[in-house]
């Protein structure tokens, strides 16, 4: 028996028949679906329209970008989606209680307005009180005030919301604030860039400069002010903490622009007496607060550090301006002893080279 091949014009007749078959399954869901959607925004279905400035929970986070801003003792990160004219009932986080929602409407914006979803993650240790704010165009609305501590207000609050806003507005009108102690951080959402003000250095490497005393035994210790002085102090050590620059410090606040707080720590060990060239010995009777300097400059805030009969610890911060390298601090004492025979007053100090770490 001969069997006869299709020749190439039946191959081709065969391939378009099945294109065509295919196409026409493609085309008649396409129709069902255009159909679908036409009828539905035709008949509009049940909807609750929000008010210009209402904040509506929402049952998961937004789609959107994420901008993250750095604030004291942690950060908050904040979604933002794109402005839209309705949202779907099953997005919404509603009270079942509230006779608007029996019929599963959907969420429709503002006449003439728009629904700006939102989502934030609060800092887990805020130093104080952080505020979170979305500004679409002109309009600013505040979304939530963190407290430290207040455990309830960041269990029960809504961390996800639809804002319902006038007009239209683009992603690129959308900004993002976050204030922290009289701060206000500004994010772009479009662009996720951020204007941090005096707290650009939150988003940057630490600067922390040693003097090598940060751990005892320490090998620092203080020498007679007066290298002819008759007297010499014995054993006069201390420590002192690494020398760290930051911007914001919970007593004095955001340092001014262009400068950074420098905060360090110092711990003596004691100046248990003074001595002579012949081997007499004096305990001292009081010490003198210490005066603790940085490159010549006073601090601006004392903590502790007063004059006492005993050694006191304590820390001192200064402004350091941002563009300047800390290079030495250096600590002043007087030693002042009591009794029959007893000598004068003696200072004492300690200058510290200081080196950058990292």
């Amino acid at each position: 028996m001969t069997t006869t091949s299709p020749t190439p014009d039946a191959r081709r007749s065969d391939r378009l028949r099945a294109l065509a078959v295919r196409l026409s399954v493609v085309l008649a869901v396409a129709a069902l679906v255009l159909g679908t959607m036409v009828w539905r925004a035709l008949d509009g279905g049940p909807t609750v329209a929000a008010d210009v400035g209402e904040q509506l929970p929402l049952r998961a986070a937004a789609y959107g970008r994420t901008v993250t801003l750095k604030v004291p003792g942690g950060e908050v990160a904040v979604r933002v989606g794109a402005p839209v004219e309705t949202l779907g009932y099953g997005l919404l986080e509603v009270d079942r209680n509230d006779p608007r929602w029996d019929e599963r409407p959907d969420l429709a914006a503002p006449e003439d307005g728009s629904l700006v979803p939102a989502s934030w993650e609060p800092p887990l240790a805020p130093g104080g009180s952080v505020e979170v704010r979305l500004i679409v165009g002109d309009q600013r609305v505040d979304l939530v005030t963190i407290v430290p501590g207040d455990l309830s207000s960041l269990r029960d609050d809504p961390t996800s919301v639809a804002v319902g806003v006038e007009g239209r507005p683009g992603v690129e009108d959308l900004t993002v604030e976050v204030e922290y102690d009289g701060l206000t951080q500004t994010a772009d959402v479009a662009s996720g860039e951020i204007d941090a003000g005096v707290a650009e250095a939150l988003y940057e490497r630490d600067r922390t400069f040693s003097a090598g005393c940060a751990e005892a035994p320490s090998s620092c210790e203080f020498v007679a002010a007066d290298p002819d002085s008759p007297l010499r102090p014995t054993w006069a050590t201390f420590v002192t903490s690494d020398l760290v620059l930051y911007p914001y410090d919970p007593a004095l606040g955001w340092a001014d622009e262009g400068t950074l707080w420098g905060a360090v720590r110092f711990q003596p060990f004691g100046v248990r007496s003074a001595e002579n060239a012949a081997g007499d010995t004096w305990s001292p009777s009081r010490r003198s607060a210490p005066v603790v300097t940085l490159d010549g400059a006073e601090p601006v805030r004392r903590e502790g550090l007063e004059a006492s009969t005993r050694d006191v610890a304590g820390r001192v911060v200064f402004a350091v301006d941002t563009d300047a390298e800390p290079r030495e601090l250096v600590v002043e004492q007087v030693l002042s002893f009591t009794g029959a025979g007893a000598p004068q007053d003696l200072p004492i100090w300690s200058r510290l080279p200081l080196n950058e770490v990292g």
